[in-house]
C-alpha cells in the first residue's frame, strides 16, 4: 500500500512538472498556427484577386476581339454599301438618278464620295437640277433664272427632265405675268375699278361674281395649262378659289402683291 502511494505521489509531481513545460510549447504553437492561418487567408485573397484581375483582363481582351470584329465588319459592309451606290450613279441615266434623288440626299453623297473625284461632276450636276426646280417653289427672279439658265446649259447629259425644267424656267415670266393679269382682273370684279361691285349678301350676285371670277381662272389654266410645273402659281390660283368659293368678295390684294 505505502508503494502505491508513493508511486501516486512521484507521479503526481512528474505530471505537474510536465505540464508546465508543456503550456508555453501549447502557446506557442498556437499562436504559430494563428499566424499561418492568417498567411492562408492572405494567401487565399490574392489568389482570389489574381483570379478575377486575370478573368476581367481576359474579358477585356475579348470585348475588344468583338469590337474590333464588329468594326472590321461595319467597315467591310459599309465599303460594299458604298461600292454598290458609286456602281448605282455610275450605271443609273441621269433621268433616273433625278427620280431617285432628292437636293438632301445628293449633298449627302457628295460628302459620303468626296474620295470618289470621278462622281463629283455627276453629283454636282444632279445638285444643279434640284437648286434650279427649287426657282419654281419661289417667286419669279428675272435675274435667278436666267443665272440657273446658264448653269443648266453647262451639264452635259441627255435627260428629258432637265430638259423639261430649263423649259420651265424659261417660260417662267410669261406664266407669272398671265397670272398678274388675270389676279388684276378679279380685282376690279372686287369694285377696285371700274364695272366692279361688291356682292354683299346678294346670293344672286353673288353666284355671278364667282362665276366671272372663275370665268378668269379657267382661262388662264387653259391658255397656261402647264402653271402646275409652277408650284408658286399654282399654290395663289388655289388660294384665290379657296378664298372666292364661299365668299366671291373675299379680299385678295395680298396674291396679288405675291405676284409683284
Amino acid at each position: 500500500m505505502k508503494k502505491i502511494i508513493v508511486l501516486f505521489m512521484v507521479l503526481s509531481g512528474f505530471s505537474g512538472v510536465y505540464s508546465q513545460d508543456l503550456v508555453p510549447e501549447i502557446q506557442k504553437l498556437t499562436s504559430e498556427t494563428n499566424k499561418l492561418q492568417k498567411q492562408i487567408e492572405l494567401l487565399t485573397a490574392n489568389v482570389l484577386e489574381l483570379s478575377r484581375k486575370i478573368q476581367e483582363q481576359q474579358s477585356n481582351e475579348e470585348q475588344q476581339i468583338d469590337e474590333q470584329k464588329a468594326r472590321t465588319d461595319k467597315e467591310t459592309g459599309d465599303n460594299e454599301i458604298l461600292a454598290i451606290a458609286v456602281n448605282d450613279y455610275k450605271n443609273k441615266k441621269f433621268d433616273d438618278l433625278i427620280k431617285t434623288s432628292t437636293k438632301l440626299s445628293v449633298q449627302h453623297d457628295l460628302l459620303l464620295f468626296n474620295e470618289h473625284t470621278e462622281l463629283k461632276p455627276l453629283l454636282s450636276e444632279l445638285e444643279k437640277y434640284f437648286n434650279a426646280k427649287e426657282l419654281l417653289e419661289k417667286k419669279f427672279d428675272a435675274t435667278q433664272t436666267n443665272n440657273i439658265l446658264t448653269e443648266l446649259n453647262e451639264i452635259n447629259q441627255q435627260s428629258t427632265l432637265l430638259d423639261k425644267l430649263k423649259e420651265d424656267l424659261k417660260y417662267y415670266k410669261d406664266f407669272n405675268d398671265a397670272l398678274k393679269k388675270t389676279v388684276e382682273n378679279i380685282l376690279i370684279f372686287d369694285g377696285d375699278g371700274p364695272g366692279g361691285k361688291k356682292a354683299g349678301d346678294d346670293a344672286r350676285i353673288q353666284e355671278l361674281k364667282l362665276k366671272d371670277i372663275l370665268y378668269e381662272l379657267a382661262n388662264y389654266m387653259f391658255n397656261y395649262y402647264d402653271f402646275v410645273n409652277y408650284p408658286y402659281l399654282s399654290d395663289i390660283v388655289l388660294e384665290i378659289i379657296k378664298r372666292k368659293q364661299p365668299d366671291a368678295d373675299a379680299d385678295i390684294k395680298d396674291l396679288s402683291i405675291r405676284l409683284q
